[in-house]
């Protein structure tokens, strides 16, 4: 049969890190590493704000120890699975710590936050590339979808990643509610006229288990 274990409700670092305890060797290894769990974002497609609704942050000297503890160990990169890397409050030191660290990183990130100067702290950080979710450039697809925006600044923000030396991965979502075949065609010309259309993942949307979208179907 099968278990289902209560939520962790406990911030990221609470327990002992199995990178830097001695259960996993970082030498040469691609390392996932959480520093904020949770995601106060209303994405009806995602399940991860189920388990995890309120942010719970590591902070950046936190981070900054566990990752010189990686960097010691040789370890090629890091992964951050942060949901959104730069909408955490004390992104700039973290920026500026990882600056020593001469690492490889990797995020998703939001491109609608991201400036000319946090674009460049980025590249310094050690980010030759990050993942931004995109969508659609349909608004009221993404209003019904749980996740508001203009799309346009999302784009910009990645503009500014780009001219920074950082290859940004746009996300493009088919099927949202709200959106059409026309939608997504429009979409991927917006992002090709801003000659952002060499890096691009492109997902169809999944009704999972426990999501507001699972439930609305359903109904």
């Amino acid at each position: 049969r099968l278990v289902r274990a209560p939520a962790v409700d406990a911030p990221p670092g609470k327990y002992p890190n199995p990178w830097l305890s001695g259960y996993l060797d970082p030498e040469h290894a691609s390392v996932h590493l959480e520093t904020v769990r949770g995601c106060p974002a209303g994405c009806v497609y995602c399940a991860y704000r189920r388990a995890h609704p309120h942010p719970r942050i590591m902070g950046a000297p936190a981070v900054l120890e566990l990752l010189e503890g990686l960097a010691s160990g040789n370890a090629d990169e890091v992964v951050f699975l942060d949901p959104t890397f730069n909408s955490r409050p004390d992104l700039i030191p973290l920026l500026r710590g990882m600056r020593e660290l001469d690492m490889d990183f990797f995020c998703e990130l939001r491109g609608d936050l991201v400036t000319a100067e946090t674009a460049v702290m980025i590249r310094d950080a050690g980010f030759t590339s990050v993942e931004i979710g995109l969508q659609s450039c349909n608004r009221n697809a993404l209003r019904l979808s749980g996740r508001p925006g203009d799309p346009l600044r999302v784009l910009q923000g990645a503009l500014l990643l780009k001219e920074a030396g950082v290859t940004p991965v746009i996300d493009i979502m088919l099927g949202l509610p709200g959106d059409t075949p026309d939608d997504a065609v429009r979409t991927a010309l917006m992002v090709r006229d801003m000659d952002l259309h060499r890096h691009i993942q492109v997902f169809h949307i999944s009704a999972l288990p426990g999501t507001p979208l699972r439930r609305e179907l359903r109904d």
